[in-house]
């Protein structure tokens, strides 16, 4: 297994050196699907099917909270399912789809991940085939509506909702909240994210050929929740005050939150 470098890592999120050149990645895909639509597209539809393995894939290792090394990790494979269906009814348009990605690694390999509770007494844990690449849902789905109120007056909305997946540090998908890894440290964090639903709101008003006038409203009903995260060490308390023995540094996640609810309101011109 081909290292960056462990010993001088990469600083987060943009402070990146120190990486001598990795062996490429190389992706081979197979994919089929069909697809089809009816007269004056009052119904469409959409299927496929895809399958992608990746040789010499590379894996971010987090050498501490806020730094790590990118490095070979072997073969990784991608495959599932695309489904769409949609259409239009005067003044309705209507699209649902849905996805489903299996995404494993397919070698064994070793990473560091102090904070998960399998890790041994140097801090590691060795991931295996079929164990699922963090930060990917398995299921994700849209539901999508558009509606002509007036030839001027566009209404719509969206449902985006997504299964969960398990956090960076937690590769072998092993990590268990309230167990003592090999170095008799408790683990806080399960390793996790959580599926999410979020709606979203749009408004088009066409004042003339050439101006509107649009307002959107995203993540409607201000749902908390998140789609990037580590499970890793904490040394900094709630009150964000540095903890100075490593001995009391806790292990827990660490998410990145998505957006609130969020107001946009705004006008578009159109010169051509």
């Amino acid at each position: 297994m081909k290292s960056a470098n462990p010993e001088v890592p990469c600083g987060l999120p943009n402070d990146f050196a120190s990486d001598p050149p990795l062996d490429q990645v190389v992706a081979r895909t197979v994919e089929f699907g069909a697809r089809a639509d009816f007269a004056d597209k009052r119904l469409v539809w959409s299927a496929d099917a895809f399958h992608t393995v990746n040789s010499n894939d590379l894996q971010f290792v987090a050498a501490s909270t806020n730094a790590g090394y990118f490095d070979n990790v072997g073969n990784t494979r991608r495959q599932g399912i695309d489904l769409a269906l949609g259409g239009k009814e005067g003044g309705l348009r209507w699209r649902v789809a849905y996805s489903f990605v299996d995404a494993t690694y397919q070698s064994t390999f070793e990473v560091n991940a102090e904070a998960n509770s399998t890790a041994d007494e140097d801090g590691n844990i060795i991931v295996h085939p079929g164990d699922r690449i963090p930060l990917i849902p398995r299921n994700t789905g849209r539901i999508i509506l558009d509606y002509d109120i007036s030839p001027r007056w566009n209404i719509g909305g969206q449902m985006i909702a997504a299964s969960g997946s398990f956090l960076h540090g937690n590769e072998n998908n092993a990590n268990r909240a309230g167990e003592t890894n090999a170095e008799g440290a408790t683990v806080f964090g399960d390793g996790q994210l959580p599926g999410y639903t979020v709606f979203n709101l749009q408004t088009t008003f066409h004042v003339s050929e050439h101006f509107d006038i649009f307002g959107r409203v995203d993540n409607v009903f201000d749902r908390e929740y998140a789609t990037a995260g580590f499970l890793t060490t904490n040394s900094f308390t709630p009150a964000g005050l540095f903890i100075p023995d490593p001995d009391d540094w806790t292990h827990e996640n660490a998410i990145s939150p998505a957006a609130p609810r969020t107001i946009w309101a705004g006008v578009r011109l159109r010169l051509d």
